[in-house]
């Protein structure tokens, strides 16, 4: 069943704004498109970080933007650095030198 579910998901994520799912069928679907994320209004942590590893500009819908988060993000593209907060911007820059 959460198979077929999650295939319809991925096909029209809008849907996730209708009904309420569990935390492993949205984890399943973001793992597929991080994108999906701005359609999640109750995100978790680890759906911000599932949605940023499979694609970085999911960062811009992040509702939890840790430090790790955000450098995992810029490591992928660091023009995601736009959507880092203020406050972790200056910390998240240095890692990421630290990594290149």
């Amino acid at each position: 069943m959460n198979d077929c579910i999650i295939s319809i998901l991925i096909k029209n994520p809008k849907l996730l704004y209708k009904t309420k799912y569990t935390d492993d069928v949205y984890l399943k679907v973001l793992s597929y498109n991080g994108l999906v994320l701005k359609y999640i209004n109750e995100q978790t942590q680890e759906m911000c970080d599932v949605a940023v590893k499979q694609n970085c500009w999911a960062l811009k819908y992040a509702k939890y933007k840790t430090e790790e988060i955000c450098l995992q993000a810029i490591l992928q593209d660091k023009s995601a650095l736009m959507y880092v907060n203020s406050e972790l911007k200056e910390i998240v820059e240095k890692r990421y030198r630290k990594c290149i």
